[in-house]
């Protein structure tokens, strides 16, 4: 769904930020739709899930940014780690106040890695 969401999209650059903002979406309504107890319970399983469903995703853009020149040539693998990792904090920033606007800062610094 989100790929298609993407598609559009004429830069990979605007790809990989649309991309991320999807992400806080999503994220951010789940966050509201469980409560605390719950939320200690389901929190781990929700962010496996997260890992697996966009990984894919995140190392896909990485690699044609690289290959049509948006980005600078990196290890795909190890690049692709720092941008889940950026996520994941900025994700628990999102889980303190799921109404915090983090997404901003979070494209910036993932675009930041991968100029």
């Amino acid at each position: 769904r989100m790929e298609r969401e993407l598609e559009s999209l004429p830069t990979v650059r605007e790809k990989l930020g649309q991309l991320v903002r999807l992400i806080f979406s999503e994220s951010r309504g789940w966050l509201k739709a469980n409560d605390a107890f719950e939320f200690r319970y389901k929190t781990e399983i929700a962010e496996l899930a997260f890992q697996d469903t966009y990984a894919d995703l995140i190392a896909h853009l990485i690699q044609e940014g690289m290959e049509c020149g948006e980005f600078t040539p990196q290890p795909l693998e190890l690049t692709a780690r720092f941008v889940r990792g950026i996520l994941s904090e900025s994700i628990d920033m999102l889980k303190a106040d799921p109404e915090r606007a983090v997404e901003d800062e979070t494209v910036q610094a993932i675009l930041k890695l991968l100029e």
